[in-house]
């Protein structure tokens, strides 16, 4: 079974957590357990989040959006709810905010973009010097709505899926 460290090596690795200026605090968290044999990957580490991730017997949990953002913040309500639910199960808290944002593997962007067939996909913008979002072609010509259904069988977007739609019905990017 991998120790802590050696996952925490690995992460670290992939996703290079300290290029990237972000206030996400990027990387451990919250420290739990030393041996890892179960990861839990997450958007959010919302409260119900963590107390799923538990019960699933994680001893990581990866999320994108973390507890702490730069900026000292009390532990009360949510937050500390959060905090104790994560020591309670001795749960170790792993964040990739802007990693994740950038990563042409790995990353939110270049999954949502291999699930709508996007094709030649690429970093979009520079981000305080590093390169994130996606940007590719829509070779299968995919129409909005036809990337939209796509989107929507994805876990946890309906029923709250929210389309904003502007430009041609069939995008070429």
């Amino acid at each position: 079974m991998p120790s802590r460290e050696q996952i925490l090596q690995l992460l670290n690795d992939e996703l290079t957590p300290a290029v990237f200026p972000d206030a996400s605090l990027n990387g451990l968290q919250v420290a739990g357990r030393e041996s890892i044999s179960t990861v839990a990957v997450a958007v959010d580490a919302a409260e119900e989040t963590i107390n799923r991730a538990a019960a699933a017997g994680a001893d990581l949990l990866l999320v994108h959006h973390g507890l702490f953002w730069g900026e000292p913040i009390a532990v009360t309500g949510a937050h500390r709810r959060r905090l104790a639910a994560l020591l309670e199960a001795n749960l170790n808290l792993y964040v990739a905010h802007l990693p994740l944002d950038a990563h042409p593997r790995h990353g939110n962007n270049a999954c949502l973009a291999r699930v709508i067939q996007m094709e030649n996909y690429r970093s979009a913008f520079d981000y305080r010097g590093q390169p994130i979002g996606c940007l590719g072609a829509n070779s299968a010509g995919l129409t909005v709505a036809e990337i939209e259904e796509e989107l929507k069988k994805l876990p946890g977007s309906a029923p709250t899926f929210l389309s904003l739609r502007f430009g041609p019905e069939t995008p070429q990017r």
